[in-house]
């Protein structure tokens, strides 16, 4: 079989190349702009949002790996109209070019956050889908776009969980912010999360390649077990050798998420914080992840406790070249 990874550069992205090339595969890379580390692999340069730029990439590829999408604080509160074109227009765009192409599959990574507030624990996916930001909206859309074209080319879709690891981009900002000073545990810290180490979700997707008779399937995408958020930050802090974290309530902190979001509306900076970001480090997530264990044979491999000490180790390295 042969793998085309959409949106390489990335943390998914990478992790997800070094995984299929550790274990010999066949793998080309698309990338936008940003350059991809790993040497002896084919890439391609082209844009989701220009169709005729994808189909060298496509080329006797049998399943493309759609990771696509800018991971940042900013993307999580870009107008719905921008939000639109990058994942649903985007989406179709790489849909009508792999159908024309021949690919058999494509792989979607979802979000967990088309679920908005939970009605139970843990939450799977039965559960109703109630998005609350356009971000989760937009993947929900997009979800429904690939369900559509199911009978044309085999889809399946990964909810994941927030993802955190080596070149997170949105964990890497927490971590900085950390370090400064200006952010630690919101609220009591009593509340669980679930997240997802990158290594695992790279598991999860090679896995959603290569299984059969998953056609227009859904799969929830989480690590083992839940982490209560003190236990999470206590873990962060060891890593970075840092002696203490102080405590924010929750109410100044949402304030915080309005004015930079309101800020960043007016002005067209990245926003510092937002109300989906706050969400991440407050929400309780406890996600069910039977079926993907049933049914894609999906067993995580890295503990929280290793993923978030190998994501602080390149953080620290990337720091050091800066």
């Amino acid at each position: 079989m042969k793998f085309l990874v959409i949106g390489a550069s990335g943390c998914i992205g990478n992790a997800l190349i070094e995984f299929l090339l550790e274990n010999k595969l066949e793998v080309k890379a698309l990338i936008h702009e940003t350059p991809i580390s790993q040497k002896n692999i084919e890439f391609f340069k082209g844009d989701i949002n220009e169709p005729s730029t994808l189909l060298p990439a496509m080329k006797d590829i049998d399943v493309v790996y759609h990771l696509a999408f800018p991971m940042t604080q900013l993307a999580y509160s870009l107008p719905y109209k921008d939000l639109f074109y990058l994942q649903c227009k985007a989406t179709e765009n790489i849909i009508k070019s792999a159908i024309s192409s021949g690919v058999k599959r494509i792989v979607y990574v979802s979000s967990v956050s088309v679920y908005g507030n939970p009605k139970y624990f843990p939450i799977d996916e039965n559960h109703p889908t109630n998005p609350k930001n356009y971000y989760a909206l937009t993947k929900l859309e997009t979800e429904k776009i690939l369900k559509n074209y199911s009978n044309e080319i085999e889809t399946v879709i990964l909810r994941a969980a927030p993802v955190y690891g080596p070149k997170s981009k949105i964990f890497y900002k927490l971590l900085e912010e950390i370090e400064k000073g200006k952010i630690g545990i919101i609220g009591d810290g009593n509340k669980k999360t679930h997240l997802l180490g990158v290594k695992n979700c790279a598991l999860a997707l090679y896995l959603s390649g290569i299984k059969q008779n998953i056609n227009n399937e859904i799969f929830n995408i989480a690590d083992l077990e839940p982490i209560k958020f003190n236990e999470l930050y206590k873990l962060i802090i060891d890593y970075l050798n840092i002696k203490e974290i102080k405590k924010i309530p929750y109410w100044k902190a949402y304030l915080f998420a309005l004015f930079s979001e309101f800020y960043s509306s007016i002005s067209g900076k990245s926003a510092k914080f937002s109300k989906a970001f706050l969400e991440t480090l407050t929400r309780e997530r406890i996600y069910s992840i039977e079926k993907a264990k049933n049914i894609l044979g999906y067993i995580p491999r890295v503990s929280i406790e290793e993923g978030i000490k190998e994501m602080i180790k390149a953080y620290k390295l990337e720091k050091q070249i800066r």
